[in-house]
């Protein structure tokens, strides 16, 4: 999808990304709302979002690969919906919870940024 999505707005930025925007996936169906962004701003480092589900458990990391873009109204995943249940939860110790080794870092920073509501 490029340019302008009239349910999803003008295309936006994680860098003005709000919590409360509509997680949408890649088939266009809402699967939940957008918690935090996961960023260093300071080096421009995006890493992905931690999001609210509907069905799937209070929260999950979506990987910056399964993010398509940012819109002013919603963030629009790369991803189907039956997808979600296989994304990783934030964790502390992410080693213990079966994810790739590249994510363990992402995984972390998550987990810090919920544990610090």
């Amino acid at each position: 999808m490029t340019g302008q999505s009239p349910a999803l707005g003008a295309p936006s930025s994680y860098l003005v990304a709000q919590p409360g925007l509509a997680v949408v996936a890649s088939d266009g169906s809402s699967v939940g709302r957008l918690e935090h962004v996961v960023a260093d701003t300071s080096v421009d480092i995006f890493e992905g979002i931690v999001m609210a589900t509907y069905q799937e458990g209070p929260h999950r990391f979506v990987d910056r690969d399964d993010i398509k873009d940012f819109y002013d109204n919603g963030v629009l995943l790369s991803i189907p919906p039956e997808a979600i249940a296989g994304l990783h939860l934030p964790s502390e110790h992410p080693a213990t919870t079966g994810a790739p080794e590249h994510m363990h870092g992402r995984l972390r920073r998550a987990w810090e940024i919920l544990t610090k509501e």
